[in-house]
This record gives structure tokens, sequence and C-alpha cells, in this order.
């Protein structure tokens, strides 16, 4: 890094700064560890990657944000907003989120309400216990984060949109089979799947 930093020319810049790129690319192939995460989060907070940006214009900044949300769930989680924030704008140019993650946001927790106030209608004794049904919507709900937070395409998004679309079927084969009231949930889910698998612009 400090070589980076020191170079003599910008275009001697640019060149380590794609060759750490490079470094932090391969970070994610072994899987997602503890180690791996705590260093990406040093280098980030530290300020250690800032200004180095490689020729092509991808900073080593959105390389190691992106490296994080590539090792899963958890660590995706511990992405701070404005590192998040950076990735976007150098991904798409917006330093928000799209609207296809609120579309995806807002129909699965709109499913979850709307599941929740059909459930109050009926007695418990009408569909037993509900904690199966609050642990199937959180983990939902757990799901959404890497689904939205993962950069297009990436291993932690399809493994957030595998985990949803499951915990959706789920709840669609429960109401079914069982009778219990989870299919409004269960389409939300799979809604929100597809939102999330469409091209973001």
């Amino acid at each position: 890094m400090e070589e980076a930093r020191g170079a003599a020319s910008a275009a001697d810049r640019a060149a380590l700064a794609e060759r750490i790129n490079r470094h932090l690319d391969a970070l994610p192939a072994g899987g997602g560890s503890r180690e791996v995460a705590d260093l990406l989060e040093r280098l980030l907070e530290g300020g250690q990657l800032a200004g180095l940006v490689e020729a092509e214009g991808r900073s080593c900044r959105a390389a190691a944000t992106e490296a994080l949300t590539r090792l899963g769930f958890p660590f995706a989680l511990e992405v701070r907003p404005e590192d998040l924030a950076h990735l976007r704008g150098e991904d798409g140019g917006a330093t928000g989120f799209r609207w296809q993650e609120l579309a995806a946001g807002g129909v699965l927790g709109a499913g979850i309400l709307g599941q929740w106030l059909l459930v109050l209608q009926h007695r418990p004794a009408d569909f037993g216990s509900p904690l199966p049904l609050i642990l199937l919507m959180g983990l939902s709900l757990l799901a959404l984060v890497p689904s939205v937070l993962g950069p297009e395409r990436s291993a932690s998004q399809r493994a957030g949109l595998m985990v949803l679309a499951v915990l959706a079927i789920i709840q669609l084969l429960s109401s079914v089979l069982v009778g219990y009231p989870a299919v409004v949930s269960g389409l939300a889910g799979l809604l929100a799947c597809l939102l999330l698998w469409l091209p973001r612009r």
C-alpha cells in the first residue's frame, strides 16, 4: 500500500493498484473466514486504500468492498454503508439502492406484514404455534440482506437468493400440504427473488 501511494508516477501508481486489486479479488476464493474479513475491514476502515485506482478506473476500496461481500453471510453484513455507496457509485454511477432492491424489500416486507394480519384473524388453535412462521420470516429477511448487498451475480447474491427461494417454497408447501397460513409471505419471497434476479439498471 505504501509503495503504491509513494509511486513516482501516476502510471506506476495505477499499475500497483491493479496488482493490489488482483490480490484483493483472490482473497474470497477460499471461502469466508473471520481472518479474511478482519483484514479487509482493517484496510477499509484504516483508509489505507484511499486514492488507489487502477488504470481502468476501479479503485482498491471498491475491490476490497466487493471482496468482503463475496465472503457471504455473515461477513457481507459487515460492509459499511459508505463503502457500499462507493462500490455502487463505481458500478453504475448511483449512490443508493436501485429500484429492484427497493421493490424487493417492499414486496417482502408487505408480504410478511400481510401474512401476520391474516394470522391474527385466526385463533392460535387454528394453525398451531406461530414459532415456525416467525422463524421462516426472520430467515427470509436475513437472506434478503446478502441478496441486496452482494454485487450482481456474485456468489453472495446467488446464495442469498437461493436461501430466500427455498424458504419461500417451504412456506408455500406448508400452506398447501398442511394448511399453515404462509401463502402470502411465500409468494412475496418468490417475487422478491424474481425482482433481484432481474438485471440491475
